[in-house]
């Protein structure tokens, strides 16, 4: 069966925390015979995905369940839909993704979607069913306009996915619950810009791509506000581990983490602790810990008039920072254990360090299948990009596996 998942901002993290959540899932993913596209991912897997295994998603806008993949979708998609719709009334609408169909194919469905939304309205009504339909601003429907209108469950959103040959037509089963990540951005009651700027869908997906055992001790060395800790509680990790060598962060990070515990009402082993990442070491054993998901200090914030000279010594400096890191990591992550972690990159300018952290034990590896990296034009299969075009200091996302 497959599944199309609509990515969000940055589509290579986004379909690697998919392929992780898939294979954590045990769904059976088979990477060869899905599609993978800077707009969508189509998934082929064994298991029968639900709205639960969406919700833990932090990369993906929707998750729809395809309905029909074929060749010459064009001329029966009328049909198909009206099929598709059942026999009972229903709200409805209808988006378009173009999977890099031929830009004559694109335009012309591009012209269809409204008068098809009207001409199945017009059908469905026609049969004696009662039919509203949300027509899209663009070519889709926000997360927003379906969540707000009953899409899903009550409604129904169709998904028409335009590949260069192929036409694929599916039925949205989940949207992203936009409001939570609100509430947990801006409503927990700490956030400190110098001490935690990480959006919690980013650390979300970090979280999952770290795909650690739920039953082990996860640890976050540079904790901030807590923002990955309260992602991986409410993805269900049960020990939970920060330090931070800012007092003030970790009593945001405790602060917040209770916020969210009772707001939750989740039972879950946390501890906070002040320390340097290199004395870490001191307040943990050796092999204690699973999994590290962190976002380190990414160096002072940036102008943008800085000379090279300044940059290089800024870069010189966090280097330094990281290996101290990883040196600690390595005395007390069990063989095995991973990490998921953030290096900032300077305009072209990226961390050049991954053979020295080889000598610690920790080997970079590969987030995407090839043909994914091919087709989402991403730098390579290891260090996935995230920065917004505002940004004066890049995020590179690594996992690492711990081997002595």
């Amino acid at each position: 069966m497959q599944y199309a998942f609509v990515l969000g901002r940055e589509p290579a993290i986004s379909t690697a925390e998919l392929i992780a959540a898939l294979n954590a899932a045990g769904a059976g993913f088979d990477a060869k015979a899905s599609v993978f596209t800077t707009a969508v991912m189509i998934a082929t897997v064994e298991k029968q995905l639900d709205a639960d295994f969406f919700h833990r998603l932090g990369g993906s806008i929707k998750m729809a369940r395809v309905v029909k993949e074929s060749q010459a979708i064009d001329a029966d998609l009328l049909k198909l839909l009206e099929a598709a719709a059942g026999e009972t009334s229903l709200d409805f609408g209808l988006s378009l993704y173009d999977l890099g169909a031929d830009p004559a194919r694109a335009r012309m469905f591009g012209k269809w979607l409204k008068p098809l939304s009207l001409e199945l309205k017009k059908r469905l009504k026609e049969s004696g069913r009662s039919v509203r339909t949300v027509l899209a601003d663009g070519l889709a429907l926000s997360s927003v306009q379906v969540d707000k209108n009953k899409l899903v469950g009550k409604g129904a959103e169709f998904l028409i996915l335009a590949g260069p040959k192929t036409t694929w037509l599916a039925r949205t089963v989940a949207v992203q619950a936009f409001e939570d990540f609100s509430e947990r951005d801006f409503g927990r009651p700490k956030a400190d810009a110098k001490s935690g700027m990480l959006p919690p869908k980013l650390a979300r997906m970090m979280v999952n791509i770290a795909a650690g055992p739920l039953d082990e001790p996860l640890l976050d060395p540079f904790c901030g506000s807590g923002t990955v800790l309260n992602e991986a509680a409410t993805l269900g990790y049960r020990i939970l581990l920060g330090s931070d060598i800012s007092p003030k962060a970790v009593a945001d990070t405790k602060e917040n983490f209770s916020w969210l515990s009772k707001k939750r009402g989740l039972k879950i082993r946390f501890d906070a602790t002040v320390s340097d990442v290199k004395d870490l070491p001191k307040h943990l054993d050796a092999g204690s810990v699973s999994t590290i998901v962190c976002e380190p200090f990414l160096g002072p914030p940036l102008k943008g008039d800085e000379s090279d000279q300044k940059i290089h010594f800024i870069y010189l400096e966090l280097m330094g920072l990281y290996r101290r890191a990883f040196d600690a990591f390595s005395k007390i992550l069990k063989p095995g254990g991973k990490v998921v972690f953030v290096f900032p990159f300077f305009g072209a300018k990226h961390v050049n360090i991954l053979r020295e952290l080889e000598d610690y034990g920790f080997r970079a590896e590969g987030l995407l299948p090839g043909m994914a990296v091919t087709a989402l034009n991403a730098r390579s299969s290891t260090g996935l990009v995230y920065k917004r075009s505002d940004q004066k200091v890049g995020r590179d996302i690594f996992r690492f596996r711990f081997n002595p």
